[in-house]
């Protein structure tokens, strides 16, 4: 996703065409703008990414920004969706963080052969692999059962990412 540009969008002007439920994440329309109605919920999912985005002022937003901007007043660089839910745009499932901040509540690889992100077969030596990255630099141990390797995974998820580890 592109880095947010400065917005032409007031919160004046936010707050005087949407309103935001803090609690389910929605928008909805206080006033009839484009082919909004009054009281009827704004955006809809973009595929295939899974996102809300509405459109204001013939210009699209993405939901998690433009509650972000409502609440606190302010354009975020990053938002991370705490639950990994991009739909959910609850404020409580919001939290404003770096880009390596979000990596790390990332998902389940597509590509992972264990089922448990950061740890894998290496088939060259017979042995579960756990690995974390770290800023720039990539830390890997091997070990004889998948259950150490995720043991070992979950302790330097806790260790390093703390309140961005993974759920």
């Amino acid at each position: 996703m592109p880095k947010p540009i400065a917005r032409k969008l007031t919160l004046e002007r936010l707050r005087s065409l949407l309103n935001y439920d803090r609690e389910t994440g929605v928008f909805t329309w206080v006033a009839r703008e484009s082919r909004g109605l009054a009281g009827a919920v704004a955006g809809n999912v973009m595929p295939p990414y899974g996102y809300i985005r509405v459109g204001v002022g013939g210009e699209l937003f993405l939901a998690h920004r433009l509650a972000w901007f409502y609440v606190h007043g302010e354009w975020p660089s990053e938002i991370d969706h705490i639950d990994r839910n991009r739909a959910n745009n609850a404020i409580s499932n919001l939290r404003s963080v770096t880009t390596s901040q979000n990596r790390q509540n990332s998902g389940l690889s597509r590509r992972s052969t264990s089922g448990v992100s950061g740890v894998s077969w290496d088939k060259r030596r017979g042995k579960w692999k756990a690995h974390i990255g770290i800023g720039y630099k990539k830390f890997q141990v091997r070990y004889d059962t998948k259950a150490e390797a995720i043991a070992a995974r979950k302790a330097a998820e806790a260790k390093y990412f703390g309140e961005f580890a993974p759920l």
